[in-house]
């Protein structure tokens, strides 16, 4: 039963070619832990002389039930509210630039307007000055 049931070898051979055939960046951090492991010729992660069934005996029940801690869950909770207060943070702030931009925007046509007009005005000017000089010289 124990080596049957608990230990069923051929489910430790189908999770070691999941991990040999997925790439790295899809396994979860225990995965990518025991395929660290085996590349490394570790085999600590395997549970030699070891496993639930003998543990539950030596520590009760509970063992099957490990609870996580509440500490570890409210600093879990802080860490998302903390993501997520700077999110909005992010959020205010992109929405400020995308306004200051298309103000920016805004006032680099009206100046490039104004300056067009001003370099017509002067290409005016100048043909005016030349036409001058012609009558004067002429």
């Amino acid at each position: 039963k124990h080596i049957l049931e608990d230990h069923y070898m051929w489910a430790y051979a189908r999770f070691l070619l999941y991990l040999e055939e997925t790439p790295n960046s899809r396994l979860t951090g225990p995965e990518d832990y025991v395929k660290r492991q085996i590349k490394a010729n570790q085999n600590t992660f395997f549970p030699i002389g070891r496993c639930v069934e003998f543990e539950s005996r030596e520590h009760g029940e509970e063992h099957r039930e490990r609870a996580v801690r509440v500490k570890d869950m409210d600093d879990v909770k802080g860490s998302l509210n903390t993501i997520g207060g700077n999110f909005e943070e992010m959020r205010k702030v992109g929405t400020s630039l995308k306004t200051l931009l298309k103000s920016i925007r805004e006032e680099v046509l009206d100046a490039t307007t104004r300056i067009s007009g001003m370099q017509q005005m002067l290409a005016e000017d100048d043909d005016q000055d030349k036409k001058k000089k012609k009558k004067k010289g002429g």
